[in-house]
């Protein structure tokens, strides 16, 4: 809405206001001229800073990470839409702090006929401007956000569901090679296991790479653990974990996990 606002009423300025006026003498022009712009001009601001408050909001959003605004090209491309959106805030203010002062001075009855030509001049740079970070922006909503295509470094953890049963999924130091992969099963305080046993499935589809098979160590009624060098290539891996529930049933889920390097 603030940018249908803002850039409305810029269009509308080029191709209805100033051809509207066009017939009048300079002096008389300004006149006319100068209330209308102040009003739009203080219209815009709210607008803008409506857009620079959303739009940082939706940036965290949609990136979260440094490496994520350098690395990705969603993240690279934000910042070219950016560069060319920092432009129009510089117009703008200019528009506002000074050219508006001075087309408001006509109404006193010292008209500055050549501050219309510089509005005329600036607003359709800045519609030009517009335009081009409309298709910066067509271009980004078809990437994928760039929290999704560059993970951050570090341990991996994640809350999973085995059946009825809450895990807590560790794996450090999430590099290639050896990791360690923890299971403790969340509110559990009995004395028998939370499972007969467990089981986790190495695999990366895309490379050809499993599954490979590796039973859990039980080293407590509620914790489970898995060492060795099963992750062996950076990327994204699938982790299917199977808990047998009893000697005739068990319960599984998929986690999906991106390797460092």
């Amino acid at each position: 809405i603030a940018a249908a606002v803002w850039t409305g009423g810029l269009v509308l300025l080029i191709v209805a206001v100033f051809p509207a006026t066009a017939g009048l003498p300079s002096v008389e022009r300004v006149r006319v001229l100068a209330p209308v712009v102040a009003r739009f001009s203080n219209l815009a601001m709210i607008a803008v800073a409506v857009l620079v408050l959303t739009g940082t909001y939706r940036g965290w959003v949609e990136v979260r990470a440094v490496s994520a605004l350098v690395e990705a090209p969603y993240g690279l491309t934000l910042i070219g839409k950016l560069a060319a959106f920092a432009p129009l805030i510089v117009l703008g203010a200019v528009n506002n702090r000074w050219l508006k002062p001075r087309l408001q001075r006509a109404i006193d009855g010292a008209p500055d006929a050549r501050a219309l030509s510089l509005l005329r001049r600036t607003v359709t740079v800045e519609v030009a401007l517009i335009v081009a970070v409309l298709g910066i922006t067509a271009v980004l909503v078809n990437l994928p956000p760039a929290r999704t295509t560059v993970v951050e470094a570090g341990p991996f953890a994640q809350h999973i569901m085995l059946g009825d049963q809450a895990v807590e999924l560790t794996v450090e130091p999430n590099r290639v090679g050896e990791n360690t992969v923890t299971m403790m099963v969340a509110d559990h305080h009995g004395h028998d296991a939370a499972f007969d046993a467990l089981q986790i499935r190495f695999a990366m589809p895309d490379r050809g790479i499993g599954p490979l098979v590796v039973d859990a160590t039980q080293t407590a009624p509620d914790h489970y653990v898995v060492r060795g060098h099963h992750l062996s290539v950076p990327g994204m891996w699938k982790l299917h974990i199977v808990g047998q529930v009893d000697r005739f049933s068990d319960v599984s889920t998929d986690v999906t996990l991106h390797v460092q390097r």
